[in-house]
């Protein structure tokens, strides 16, 4: 509760002052201190969400994430890895950022991402977009690997190669969430990949010309 209302009072403070340059940035030098350690010598890091952001916005993960483009018992087999791999649901409780901003883009109204405080994160080298590289896979729905929802949609079982097929894309799918990286942020977000974070709370900020380059420098 302590740290709701703080953060609460924080963001009316932020709102209601002309903020300038000066104040952002040391905002983001007190709370943020671990992720400009992590990412040194990295890139900015945005995220397109649903938001209008004035100046900078405080907002907190979900932890029930409902995907967007991703098939629902697609979404929670791949959950349930990266919690046995990872100890955490990344595709449910995470937040997805990219160094690129024009990816980010698609997902709506874009601000440059600052988790606060301690946090963790995951990544591969190989993946821009989850959801468009399960596309390239192979991979449309669930039956595609698993043989039971195969027979529940086909109303009768695979054959000897369908089976066979079915089990390779389990098993790629399966190495890919095995082969994430949890380590060297700076080399992740030059790298134009996904990055998805677990935090408490986060900043987002508007990108404004002036302030972009100082934020840079930050890293």
């Amino acid at each position: 509760m302590r740290i709701k209302q703080y953060l609460n009072d924080e963001t009316r403070f932020i709102k209601d002052k002309v903020v300038t340059d000066e104040t952002l940035i040391n905002i983001i030098k007190k709370k943020c201190l671990p992720f400009l350690k992590e990412n040194k010598g990295g890139k900015l890091l945005w995220r397109g969400s649903r938001w209008d952001i004035e100046n900078i916005k405080i907002l907190t993960p979900r932890q029930n994430r409902l995907p967007m483009d991703t098939p629902e018992r697609i979404h929670n087999f791949v959950d349930d890895i990266f919690k046995k791999k990872y100890g955490w649901k990344a595709r449910s409780e995470g937040v997805f950022v990219t160094s690129n901003r024009k990816e980010a883009q698609d997902y709506g109204n874009i601000g440059i991402f600052f988790p606060i405080g301690k946090f963790n994160y995951l990544y591969n080298n190989k993946i821009r977009d989850f959801t468009e590289n399960l596309k390239n896979s192979g991979i449309i729905s669930f039956d595609d690997i698993d043989a039971a929802a195969y027979k529940e949609f086909w109303k009768s079982p695979p054959d000897e190669d369908e089976l066979k097929e079915i089990n390779q894309l389990r098993d790629n799918l399966i190495n890919t969430i095995r082969s994430y990286e949890k380590t060297n942020l700076s080399k992740a977000s030059r790298s134009d990949i996904e990055i998805i974070f677990k935090c408490e709370h986060y900043y987002l900020i508007r990108p404004k010309k002036t302030l972009f380059t100082k934020l840079q420098d930050l890293l």
